[in-house]
């Protein structure tokens, strides 16, 4: 007999005891207190069936009546006798009872001795485990939250005929117990991983940005960047919520520290990146945290200006409308198609430009040279009347190819979440320039090319007149030990940037420098003669005790004079390696090159909420689209 104080009940798999004298216990999957006063578990076990029904509290619910019966009475023997039941057992109950013919049937093959049937639960599914039937739940659910099934699937035919094909014991649970149990369930774990990982970071960066669903609905996307401990760069998506108020700068600088404070980051931001919407910019200044412009939105303004030239319009004018032709025309596409196959070469669509997006214009205008044999020929032969590519006009489109190659490569590269990019945007806007300026030289006069390279150069000056003296870009490519100091064009920028470090070394620094206590044990371990003791122990006592300004030069110029780091490198892995040695640099490395330079993360959000909120999903609350999404990101 178990002892009294023991929990024999099942239901205690699920709860743990709050406090034994009071007789109350906490859910482990919801965390809601509930009282069993005077020992009866009735109260939890109800809360588990009701709040929790795909939760099972019986291993054997899936065993037909007359089996389980059977599984109950069966004693230590592997291999009982029916016989040897009580005679009163077998007749409880109509729903219990064998009919005797079974029963008999049954006996025989019990007692047959063959060895490939040992007992009669051999005949049935292996009932699954509790543990087994949730961690299917949870891959079922997971299945549907990253590939953007609807909850329906479960109602599928051929669904549950395929998870039935996979494992009989399992029940697939139905489509309201998917969007309110299993859904929410993994949404409050995923949470409470997401928020001990925020706490363990020193430095977080946030994104932010505003979209509208095809049903008119308004959503807010709020993603957050942090350094773990491994000085490793993550990404979170904190919130993607429905907001119906008007997004003037006073109500989205609320939303923005709601959020903030509930994931308990709000003193940790030390940048917030938003595109250049004058509500949002404003927004981050009520706030009060420092904000940063989307790199890739500028690039995109820049390029979108450098296209808006007389000359560029008429070729590009002149490309649309082949392009639009050959969209609009089936049989246009089949022969273009063809003629690529009697060429050899391979068989490439055209691509269409979307107004939003000047890297679509590229990537129109370079497929245009990749099939501009095919797409001659075939306008040539079937199609007289459309405007003609010229080998001139090849000239010009390859031109402009590569001239806006680089401008694309940069938004690939700083459009990265898991490599640093903040210390890259000097150096970018820098490298932008020197090619504009040099394309422009090269380039003859009265071509699409040399005038778009002007209008580049020009866009450039005007967005990134001032960017050596932001100070959050600044500080991050100094602390990079790819760059450091080589990262600036202008070295009164890179001495006051310097300067900047000490300061910092000076205002945070501890006392004690490890790398100058170090240095000067090393030193005060010569064994002379004592007549330099008194000498040697009064130098060490000053240097073991430095003042903060002394010990700041110390740490940021030996910083500066270490090799530089290769490009390829990882300036995290670098930091992490030499975190006892610059200590004080070290922490502001973190809360530099965690910050991110686009506002690209909220992007890739509304491209997959795109994918969740669709016509045949319109009836989809704001509730469990913020949780879908949340579960897609950060799981």
């Amino acid at each position: 007999m178990a002892p009294r104080n023991q929990k024999t009940s099942q239901i205690w798999d699920y709860f743990s005891e709050v406090n034994n004298s009071d007789g109350k216990a906490k859910c482990n999957f919801c965390s809601k207190v509930i009282s069993y006063k005077g020992g009866s578990t009735f109260n939890l076990t109800r809360h588990v069936r009701t709040i929790h029904p795909t939760i099972s509290l019986s291993l054997k619910r899936q065993l037909p009546a007359d089996i389980s019966r059977f599984e109950e009475d069966k004693p230590n023997d592997p291999e009982p006798s029916v016989s040897s039941r009580p005679a009163e057992e077998t007749s409880n109950t109509q729903r219990n009872t064998v009919p005797s013919s079974e029963a008999q049937s049954v006996e025989t093959v019990l007692h047959t001795g063959r060895k490939s049937v040992s007992t009669i639960s051999s005949y049935f599914h292996k009932p699954l485990s509790n543990r087994k039937n949730r961690d299917i739940d949870n891959s079922l659910t997971e299945l549907i939250v990253k590939d953007y099934l609807p909850y329906r699937i479960v109602e599928s035919p051929a669904f549950r005929k395929y998870s039935q094909n996979l494992n009989s014991g399992y029940q697939l649970p139905t489509r309201k117990t998917v969007s309110t149990v299993l859904v929410p369930q993994m949404y409050e774990q995923t949470k409470v991983k997401v928020r001990l990982a925020l706490e363990a970071a020193d430095a977080v960066t946030i994104t932010t940005d505003g979209w509208t669903s095809v049903k008119n609905e308004s959503y807010i996307s709020v993603t957050a960047h942090y350094i773990n401990k491994d000085m490793e760069l993550h990404s979170c998506l904190l919130e993607c919520f429905n907001y119906d108020d008007k997004h003037t700068a006073v109500n989205v600088a609320e939303e923005l520290r709601r959020v903030t404070h509930e994931w308990g980051i709000d003193r940790k931001v030390v940048a917030v990146v938003s595109d250049n919407a004058a509500n949002m910019v404003a927004a981050v200044n009520l706030t009060g945290w420092t904000h940063i412009s989307c790199f890739a939105h500028n690039l995109n303004l820049i390029v979108q200006h450098g296209l808006d030239g007389t000359k560029t319009k008429i070729l590009l004018t002149k490309v649309k409308s082949i392009v639009a032709f050959f969209k609009r025309s089936p049989q246009a596409c089949a022969k273009l198609k063809s003629m690529q196959e009697q060429l050899g070469e391979p068989c490439l669509k055209l691509k269409q430009e979307v107004v939003t997006r000047w890297n679509s214009t590229y990537d129109m205008l370079q497929r245009i040279v990749d099939v501009k044999d095919a797409l001659a020929s075939t306008t040539a032969i079937n199609y007289p009347d459309l405007p003609v590519i010229t080998n001139e006009d090849v000239s010009n489109i390859q031109n402009v190819c590569k001239l806006l190659k680089v401008f694309k490569d940069c938004t690939e590269e700083i459009s990265s979440e898991k490599q640093v990019t903040a210390s890259k945007i000097i150096l970018f806007v820098k490298a932008l320039k020197t090619w504009c300026a040099r394309r422009n030289s090269e380039l003859d006069e009265n071509v699409p090319a040399k005038e778009i390279a002007e209008r580049l150069l020009e866009g450039i000056n005007k967005r990134f007149k001032a960017v050596e003296e932001n100070s959050v870009f600044a500080e991050a490519t100094m602390l990079d030990p790819r760059f450091k100091a080589r990262g600036f064009s202008d070295v009164n920028s890179s001495e006051k940037i310097k300067q900047t470090l000490i300061s910092h070394c000076v205002k945070f620094g501890s006392k004690s420098n490890p790398t100058i206590t170090h240095e000067v044990q090393n030193a005060t371990q010569y064994q002379g003669s004592s007549i330099w003791e008194e000498f040697d122990e009064s130098v060490k006592k000053l240097l073991s005790n430095p003042n903060r300004k002394v010990a700041g030069i110390v740490e940021v110029d030996k910083f500066l004079q270490e090799p530089l780091l290769p490009r390829n490198g990882n300036p995290l892995t670098w930091w992490f390696e030499r975190r006892e040695v610059y200590p004080t640099l070290f922490q502001l490395a973190k809360k530099r090159l965690c910050v991110v330079a686009t506002s690209v993360p909220c992007e890739r959000v509304f491209s997959k909420a795109g994918q969740i909120i669709t016509d045949r999903r319109s009836r989809l609350s704001g509730k469990s689209v913020s949780q879908i999404l949340f579960l897609n990101e950060n799981l």
